[in-house]
């Protein structure tokens, strides 16, 4: 009785919020963070404390790509300065994890030119510098979104 009540409840937790595929686990909640200034990985903790995300933050390039191809993060914020002069590339790496992670870049400059530049090497957006927590939020809330419904097997 007791393990048919354990299945029941678990089937109608969260219907994505923690699942196995593979050797990979996912986790819709998670947020890696990649930023080189204090106050901007404050304002990405504390926006993830307010909306309940586990973010993580990573404090090198290497670190940062491991644990995104270890696990399944929708989200990753990084820093363009950082990334180094080869920027593009890097944020082709990120994106080419299996799953397929929305990568925010964090720029002091972020015009129209860089965004095709972007989403052309494999990106979702950018977040102007210094970080805005509404901001923040508003570009987690629609990558997770996009994320949800472009990765996600279909029940």
């Amino acid at each position: 009785m007791r393990q048919a009540l354990e299945s029941v409840l678990a089937r109608t937790r969260g219907v994505f919020t923690r699942a196995s595929f593979g050797e990979q686990s996912f986790d819709r909640n998670k947020v890696l963070g990649f930023l080189a200034n204090e106050r901007d990985r404050g304002v990405l903790t504390s926006a993830g404390i307010q909306n309940r995300w586990d973010v993580m933050l990573a404090p090198t390039f290497q670190q940062a790509h491991q644990l995104l191809k270890k696990l399944q993060v929708p989200v990753v914020l990084c820093d363009r300065d950082l990334l180094g002069q080869d920027w593009g590339t890097s944020v082709e790496e990120l994106a080419a994890c299996s799953h397929r992670a929305c990568i925010l870049l964090v720029s002091k400059v972020a015009d129209e030119y860089l965004w095709n530049e972007i989403v052309r090497r494999g990106g979702y957006d950018i977040l102007s510098k210094p970080l805005q927590e509404d901001e923040v939020v508003r570009a987690i809330k629609l990558a997770r979104s996009y994320w949800s419904s472009t990765s996600l097997p279909k029940r």
